[in-house]
């Protein structure tokens, strides 16, 4: 058995900020063998990576996901999470 068919997907809740490589992005697409990121700069860039791809990256921290960071709870300053207008993230907070 190969190793991206052992790499189980791994979950990023709605909340969760997500930094790659120094750069934080959001998760554009999401499929049982990996996930597509776009950086939030909206330069258009896309990083696909496998399961197996995305443990490797989150093991050496060139993946960086800090849970529930913007939860509304945690929020404590107006404004912090406004690159998330529009987005289902947004939406959640706002309901």
């Amino acid at each position: 058995m190969n190793m991206l068919m052992q790499a189980t997907p791994y979950e990023i809740g709605p909340f969760d900020r997500i930094t790659y490589d120094g750069v934080e992005v959001l998760v554009k697409l999401d499929s049982p063998t990996g996930k597509a990121f776009e950086r939030i700069d909206g330069n258009g860039n896309v990083e696909v990576l496998t399961n197996a791809q995305i443990h490797e990256a989150l093991r050496i921290d060139k993946l960086v996901v800090e849970r529930g960071h913007y939860d509304r709870k945690r929020l404590n300053r107006e404004g912090e999470a406004q690159h998330l207008q529009g987005s289902s993230r947004k939406r959640a907070l706002q309901d």
